[in-house]
């Protein structure tokens, strides 16, 4: 006979033959199972940097940095100063509005504007490539002001 007890539990054989009888008792503990192990897993550096590192917005035909784009560049210089191993690609955008040609200076601009940003708060400038593509990948694609606003930006990318 085969017996699964879920707890611990005596048990008593009694066997009786021709040759007569004879019985034992035998003690079955059953132990909890250890708790799993929680495995904790670590989040990547990349994916560190996807969640700490912030696009810098910009106004209308500008590539100056406000206040506000400001405390997120001060922000995104704290975690890239915890990581000095990251180099990274900083993408300039811009809306739809006006011409390739002028799009593309206008996004090379406000990437410099942000490299030059970082390089003065101890980001050295080797870690740092500019890149523009004007208004040739949008975030967003309504043609409306909250739109516009999204795609004027300095968008952060590590290599692949």
């Amino acid at each position: 006979m085969s017996v699964n007890p879920t707890q611990s539990t005596t048990y008593r054989i009694l066997a009786k033959g021709p040759g007569g009888t004879s019985d034992a008792s035998v003690r079955l503990t059953v132990s909890a199972p250890p708790p799993p192990v929680a495995t904790v897993v670590e989040p990547t550096l990349r994916e560190l940097f996807e969640r700490n590192v912030k696009d810098a917005f910009f106004a209308y035909d500008s590539y100056e940095l406000d206040g506000e784009t400001s405390q997120i560049l001060s922000s995104n210089a704290n975690f890239l100063q915890q990581h000095p191993e990251l180099t990274f690609t900083v993408e300039g955008h811009c809306d739809e509005r006006g011409s390739e040609e002028y799009n593309l200076a206008l996004g090379a601009s406000r990437a410099e504007a942000v490299k030059q940003a970082l390089v003065k708060q101890g980001i050295g400038s080797q870690r740092i490539a500019t890149n523009s593509v004007g208004k040739e990948k949008p975030f967003c694609t309504d043609s409306n002001e909250e739109c516009w606003h999204l795609n004027r930006r300095g968008h952060f990318m590590l290599p692949q």
